[in-house]
C-alpha cells in the first residue's frame, strides 16, 4: 500500500453563488460549504446550501450527501462511479428529494458521466394542512436519466485551466433530461492545498422540444482547500 493511502485526507470546500431565474423573483445570492473525506480510492462529501437572499425560499435551501470509488485503470484515464442523496426545500410548500447512482470516466481534457435519478415531490407539513388534500401528497419521477460532458483547455493537473460543459445536474440540484445547463468553468490552484475556482451556468428548459426557453443563469465563485491526513 503507498504511503499516501495510508491516511484519511480531508478537505472543505465553499462558494458564493448569484443569479435569478423564472420562479426566484429577482435576484437571490447563496452560499454553500461541504465537508470531504478520503480514504485510498473512497470519498465522502456531506455538504449544505444556505440563502443568503431570497424573497421565496427560508435560510436553509438544500443538502447533500455523496460516496464514491475512483478505479484508475491506467494513466490515460480514470472512472468513478458513486452514490448521492439531495434533499431541496424551495419555498415552503414543496420539498424535494433526489437518490441517485452515477460513473464518470474521465480523460486529461475530457470527462464524461451518466446515472439514474429518483427523485420526489412532497407537500410540506403546512401544505397539507392549508389545503387538505384529499389525493397523496407524494409524487414520484424514477429512472430518470442524468448526464455531464465537459471539456478542459489544458491537460489535468496544470496550474490553471478553463473549460465548457454540460449536464443536468448540480452540486444541490438535479433537474430533468430536457433541462441541462451550459456551463463555463475554471480553477485556479494558488498552492497545493487551496484551489480557487468559478462557473457561469445558462439554465434552460425544452431542449427536446421546437422552442428552447432561457429558465435562469447563475454565477459563482468558490475555493477547495486540501486540509491534511488525519
Amino acid at each position: 500500500m503507498n504511503d499516501s493511502n495510508r491516511f484519511i485526507k480531508t478537505g472543505f470546500s465553499a462558494y458564493t453563488e448569484a443569479g435569478s431565474n423564472n420562479i426566484s423573483d429577482g435576484l437571490f445570492i447563496r452560499t454553500a460549504g461541504a465537508g470531504i473525506l478520503q480514504a485510498g480510492n473512497l470519498s465522502f462529501e456531506a455538504g449544505m446550501l444556505l440563502n443568503l437572499v431570497n424573497r421565496r425560499e427560508k435560510l436553509l435551501s438544500a443538502i447533500a450527501l455523496g460516496g464514491s470509488r475512483s478505479f484508475k485503470t491506467n494513466h490515460r484515464f480514470h472512472f468513478t462511479t458513486g452514490g448521492y442523496a439531495k434533499w431541496s426545500f424551495p419555498g415552503d410548500l414543496i420539498r424535494h428529494s433526489d437518490l441517485g447512482i452515477e460513473s464518470d470516466i474521465c480523460f486529461p481534457r475530457f470527462s464524461a458521466g451518466a446515472g439514474i435519478n429518483f427523485k420526489s415531490y412532497r407537500l410540506s407539513r403546512d401544505a397539507v394542512n392549508e389545503f387538505d388534500p384529499d389525493y397523496g401528497t407524494r409524487v414520484s419521477e424514477n429512472w430518470n436519466l442524468v448526464y455531464s460532458l465537459r471539456y478542459m483547455i489544458k491537460r489535468d493537473g496544470n496550474t490553471w485551466n478553463l473549460g465548457i460543459g454540460v449536464s443536468n445536474t448540480d452540486y444541490f440540484i438535479v433537474s430533468q433530461l430536457t433541462s441541462p445547463a451550459l456551463n463555463l468553468n475554471g480553477y485556479y490552484n494558488v498552492t497545493r492545498r487551496l484551489t480557487i475556482f468559478g462557473e457561469a451556468r445558462y439554465l434552460c428548459t425544452g431542449v427536446m422540444n421546437t422552442n428552447i426557453n432561457h429558465f435562469g443563469t447563475v454565477i459563482r465563485g468558490g475555493i477547495k482547500w486540501n486540509t491534511g491526513n488525519i
